[in-house]
């Protein structure tokens, strides 16, 4: 009672002051929000462009946890500026609508920046924000030329900013952020994002020690995420969607689940789109990794590099409307030439395609259904894709292996190997095929030559070949045996008896025939220029295939080929001089 006597005039002085300290600080809180609101909206007013209207619904300031709240952040465009979109006049094109309801600004460290100019945020939090960029699609109107001016790339390792010694970040987050792409012209969402969420951890600028006024960026942690999104890629005619993208800094993993490339259209639509015909693709896959990527590595020096690319369960399907016209002006480049002509530095160790499945199919005007080719247990390993040039110049050889069930029932496997370093873009591949009954190449045979197999029995089939840009060349045994065909009609509905009759009498209904040994026959053929590297490879089969069944087939690819590689002895030497010559200029490069 005494202690209690004692201090409680104390006690009682103390409870006043710390009361008034908090109600001083309640009323500053509510005087400094009044005045922030009003300095703000006098500065938005202020620089507020004639384009856009700005405002802001709240400004709250809590000086216990030094938090900053802005409630409802609106900056809409005018009506002028809508109708200067939709119209495209001046050049004018775009403009933005944003809406941030809550953002807040915790926890600032004012002393250490009074005391030290160093910047201490605790974190910066942004929710529910939307933002539209609204365009009004392809311009009618001429694009003035541009001069070429070099651009000036930011650096993360020389971040000037006067006034402060340095500054950290701890905790950045934009929760349920959606982000949208539209025409307002044509009332179409082009680009749309529903659920965006980043959190990155201590963000900090570090003083770099040879240059005092500069600093460097340093993220510790940095988890990107978005869900049940939908894309319309560039070109207007795809539409890329996923269930769940994630990036986790600290495993370097970038993870795609449930992702799909689908059409924009339905397929007689995409047909229209075009004059010629064209691949329409459709891919869903059900994981996609990529592994050992790093962000700031690539925007420190602009170059891709990544351990390996997983792609789990995916089902690819090609359609190509064989009844349009090709277009003879295009010139498709193979996988080597394309890589070397990348601008962008890209190494990738490995692409993994794992229980996956390829539908390739073709629509002919004389078919009532399309023509379809089947992989299924698809599993396909490329190592060494690669554009640096040190690595091409090392001898780099890029590889594709590949192994899967031909129609469903017959293995098979291919092997194609790109050495980077080959200034006449040679390639070599080889493969097999297992055993199955000659029905199952019909869907194949019949569009291609106009045959269908009626019986016969494949035992094995083996290749191997050679090839540049422009022709190929190779070895092909294709054994099978009790072979019996029909030749159709041009309209392919009905079989001509008479020239079934007339290729079962000539044909060659067994290899090895009897008591005679495995015919092994030679493959050519001459690239068409306009078509990419499946049809190169498919019509280089082809030959052996024909040269293996047809009597005197296998004259075609012989002659072929000794035009090219020449039977005199002078072609010869000279021919083995230019390509020791051609390895002797590679080697010094």
């Amino acid at each position: 009672m005494l202690f209690l006597k004692k201090y409680k005039k104390l006690l009682v002085i103390t409870s006043i002051v710390i009361a008034s300290l908090v109600l001083l600080i309640l009323v500053a809180q509510f005087i400094i929000g009044n005045i922030l609101q009003n300095r703000l909206e006098d500065s938005l007013s202020s620089s507020e462009k004639k384009d856009y209207k700005i405002s802001v619904g709240n400004v709250k300031v809590n000086l216990f946890t030094m938090t900053l709240i802005l409630k409802d952040v609106q900056i809409e465009p005018d009506s002028l500026l809508i109708s200067q979109i939709k119209l495209q006049k001046w050049s004018q094109k775009k403009g933005f609508r944003i809406n941030i309801p809550n953002l807040r600004v915790r926890y600032i460290g004012v002393i250490s920046f009074i005391a030290d100019k160093y910047v201490d945020v605790g974190s910066f939090v942004i929710k529910n924000a939307k933002i539209d960029l609204l365009t009004s699609g392809k311009s009618t109107i001429p694009k003035a030329k541009k001069v070429d001016k070099p651009a000036t790339p930011f650096n993360i390792d020389s971040i000037v900013l006067p006034g402060i010694n340095g500054a950290i970040l701890n905790r950045f987050l934009v929760k349920d952020f959606a982000f949208n792409i539209i025409d307002i012209k044509h009332n179409d969402t082009i680009f749309q994002t529903k659920s965006f969420n980043v959190q990155i951890k201590n963000i900090a600028l570090i003083k770099n020690e040879d240059d005092s006024s500069s600093f460097r960026l340093m993220l510790k942690d940095f988890d990107f995420h978005m869900s049940d999104e939908r894309f319309q890629l560039p070109g207007d005619k795809y539409i890329l969607s996923f269930d769940d993208m994630s990036f986790n800094m600290n495993q370097n993993q970038l993870i795609f689940k449930k992702l799909k490339i689908t059409p924009r259209y339905s397929q007689s639509s995409m047909v229209e789109l075009s004059e010629f015909q064209y691949e329409i693709y459709n891919c869903e896959i059900e994981k996609a990794e990529f592994n050992s990527l790093y962000p700031l590595n690539i925007i420190r020096s602009s170059k891709i590099f990544m351990s390996d690319v997983l792609i789990h369960n995916m089902k690819l399907s090609i359609f190509k409307d064989k009844r349009c016209p090709f277009d003879t002006k295009k010139r498709p480049k193979l996988p080597q030439q394309l890589l070397k002509s990348l601008k962008q530095d890209l190494y990738i160790d490995s692409l993994i395609i794992n229980d996956s499945e390829l539908i390739y199919a073709e629509r002919h005007d004389m078919m009532e259904e399309p023509m379809v080719v089947t992989l299924g247990k698809l599993n396909v390993k490329v190592k060494d894709i690669t554009s640096i040039f040190d690595s091409i110049v090392k001898g780099t050889v890029m590889s594709i292996r590949l192994q899967a069930k031909l129609q469903k029932k017959i293995p098979m496997g291919v092997n194609i190997y790109f050495p980077m370093r080959s200034i006449a873009d040679t390639f070599s591949f080889n493969g097999w095929l297992g055993n199955g009954d000659m029905e199952l190449f019909n869907n194949v045979t019949l569009p291609a030559i106009g045959v269908k197999f009626k019986s016969g029995y494949l035992d094995g089939l083996s290749f191997k070949a050679r090839a540049n840009p422009t022709y190929s060349m190779g070895e092909m045994t294709m054994l099978y045996h009790d072979l019996n065909g029909i030749v159709v009609r041009k309209d392919m509905k009905k079989t001509n008896k008479f020239l079934s009759w007339a290729a079962n009498q000539i044909i060659n209904k067994n290899n090895p025939a009897k008591n005679k040994e495995n015919r092994v026959e030679s493959m050519f053929f001459n690239r068409v220029m306009y078509k990419g590297l499946g049809n190169f490879l498919w019509k280089t089969l082809q030959s052996g295939i024909l040269g293996t069944i047809i009597p005197g087939m296998d004259n075609k690819p012989k002659k072929e080929i000794k035009t090219v590689l020449g039977t005199d002895k002078k072609d010869i030497r000279k021919r083995k001089r230019e390509e020791k010559k051609k390895r002797q200029n590679n080697l010094s490069k």
